[in-house]
């Protein structure tokens, strides 16, 4: 049986699902996916200061979010005998669908693939 993984922000307790970024939710499915582009975005404290950098639609909402918060990739597998394992994962907020609208421009080609829900972009104050 195959182990899903989502990113948890353990300092602001929120959390990021692949499936929302329309990608699988084993740890293989989404490590070379805009789900790590979402999450490189969260923790860049310095996004938008020159080329390069992603720009576009609540951008402003999402880049630095997480910088120097504590992050843990946990698979639903986890238990107390792993490393910063997070107990309490129903009390995390997703963000995953700011995000989504934050990198969009920048990553997403939208090809819909067979059996693939549509996205819905959309953008929430923090």
């Amino acid at each position: 049986m195959r182990q899903l993984h989502f990113i948890y922000n353990k300092t602001k307790k929120e959390y990021l699902d692949p499936y929302d970024f329309g990608y699988g939710e084993c740890l293989e499915d989404f490590c070379d996916s805009p789900v790590m582009t979402g999450l490189a975005l969260l923790l860049a404290n310095s996004n938008g200061e020159g080329e390069g950098d992603i720009y576009g639609y609540c951008v402003e909402n999402i880049a630095g979010r997480w910088a120097g918060d504590k992050i843990v990739i946990q698979g639903d597998f986890a238990s107390r005998k792993h490393q910063g394992y997070i107990h309490n994962i129903e009390s995390y907020r997703n963000i995953s669908q700011q995000t989504v609208a934050a990198i969009a421009p920048s990553v997403f080609y939208l090809e819909k693939k067979p059996g693939q829900e549509k996205l819905r972009v959309r953008c929430n104050q923090k």
